[in-house]
């Protein structure tokens, strides 16, 4: 999860933003559709950054039992183990909440990111487009529809719950 947060959300956040840039300078009729997948580059940037804000909140909850005992040196009293103990599982509990909803906030960013590029590599309405670029648009739906279909799974397979 820290490492979806810390690396690969901010990394496709900027390639989204990166590739929205570049889909503006565009030639007119090099793409078919480049307003909708303009559209798919910003929302995908900003759920993946909604990724990284998210995995930061969640952090500020997540605490070790090691990080209670450095911080607390009467961890050892019964009163503290119970105030601890407590601190440690609602910290944890709203730590898992906040990784889930980033979770699916980030395939759901990979889902905006591989239906633009899908949309953007789909040729304009030439009499002659090469093969490999429809090869280009299958693979981009089957990344987009894998992706649509793992985000569903997550959501429905009860691993998100906390």
């Amino acid at each position: 999860m820290t490492t979806m947060g810390n690396v690969a959300a901010p990394f496709l956040a900027g390639f989204s933003l990166t590739v929205f840039v570049i889909t503006l300078t565009l030639k007119e009729g090099a793409a078919r559709w480049p307003d909708l997948a303009l559209l798919l580059f910003m929302l995908a940037a900003f759920i993946l950054i909604a990724t990284v804000q998210f995995m930061f909140w969640a952090r500020h909850h997540l605490v070790t039992p090691r990080d209670l005992m450095d911080w607390y040196p009467d961890w050892m009293q019964p009163f503290r183990r119970t105030q601890l103990s407590r601190y440690l599982r609602v910290g944890n509990g709203r730590f898992r909440r906040r990784a889930n909803v980033a979770r699916v906030l980030y395939g759901l960013g990979l889902l905006c990111l591989f239906a633009g590029l899908t949309i953007l590599a789909v040729p304009p309405e030439v009499a002659r487009t090469p093969a490999l670029r429809w090869a280009a648009v299958w693979v981009g739906s089957a990344a987009t529809v894998a992706e649509f279909v793992w985000v569903v799974l997550a959501l429905t397979s009860g691993r998100l719950r906390p």
